[in-house]
């Protein structure tokens, strides 16, 4: 369609909660989404766009726990993302590009309860994106090409909220956890995908209609988790039993890296006899 198309949303959605068998303070719930879409012709008949955005955060006070200047802690999720930018180009009547692009950014501030003490927030940063382009083609009555390149992207990234202290677990009946062992951890993982096919295709010869298609596939993926130095928190974990040293945990973090391509050819021939044959 050759028309412009918008549209603009808004939500919210507040709870709370109390505990009366423990006398403790209501925790708040706060959740509201805003996004808007926008679409339509650039170029009349030739290029075509669509855009939509949207931004969700979540959060949740915790009970009985406070920041130092008093305010409720909480855990926080919040999530804005673009899902999905198309663009549709048709250079000719028998030819056409479509583009995809989807990006992602999400933050949580997670691990929070009243009996963990609030630097044991852990503050991941994620970031997955998708995106495509495809050319399709018919080149001749009897003749049709298409080629895609397709890439999938992970990263993210772990903050600690204690620097300089070591981090510390309590193995005991004392539930507590100390600064964050995953501080400065990077984890990554992508895909590259490529394909293409040709098919030709023939009515009424040899007795029947004849498709005979061809084409390729190939992919490569590479998963890592990389861990760096937590610099003046030291690089390693001190655990206790009910508040008594007990073990120390030493971290040794090289990068971790998997690589797996994979390809693969294939041909296939259709064919349809013809009636009285």
């Amino acid at each position: 369609m050759d028309v412009f198309g918008a549209t603009v949303s808004e939500q919210q959605h507040h709870s709370r909660t109390r505990s009366r068998r423990h006398q403790t303070r209501s925790a708040d719930r706060r959740k509201w989404e805003v996004g808007f879409s926008l679409g339509g012709p650039l170029i009349r008949n030739r290029l075509w766009f669509f855009t939509n955005y949207e931004y969700r955060p979540l959060g949740q006070a915790v009970i009985n726990l406070y920041k130092p200047d008093g305010s409720p802690a909480v855990n926080f999720n919040s999530m804005s993302c673009t899902r999905p930018t198309r663009s549709h180009c048709r250079s000719s009547p028998s030819n056409r590009v479509i583009g995809f692009y989807q990006f992602a950014r999400k933050r949580i501030l997670a691990n929070l309860n009243e009996c963990t003490p609030l630097k044991t927030i852990e503050d991941a940063k994620l970031r997955p994106q998708v995106g495509k382009i495809e050319w399709q083609s018919v080149i001749s009555k009897s003749v049709v090409a298409s080629l895609q390149y397709g890439q999938w992207r992970w990263d993210g990234q772990y903050v600690g909220n204690d620097p300089g202290v070591p981090a510390w677990r309590d193995t005991g009946d004392i539930p507590y956890l100390g600064g964050d062992n995953v501080d400065n951890s990077r984890p990554h993982e992508w895909r590259h995908h490529t394909t293409g096919t040709l098919s030709w295709f023939t009515p009424n010869a040899f007795h029947g209609d004849h498709e005979i298609k061809t084409g390729f596939d190939y992919m490569a993926s590479t998963v890592s988790r990389e861990w760096r130095s937590r610099g003046a928190s030291g690089d390693y974990q001190l655990l206790f039993r009910n508040g008594v040293p007990d073990q120390i945990v030493l971290y040794n973090f090289p990068p971790s890296r998997s690589r797996r391509p994979t390809t693969s050819v294939s041909t296939s021939r259709t064919t349809g006899v013809s009636p009285g044959v």
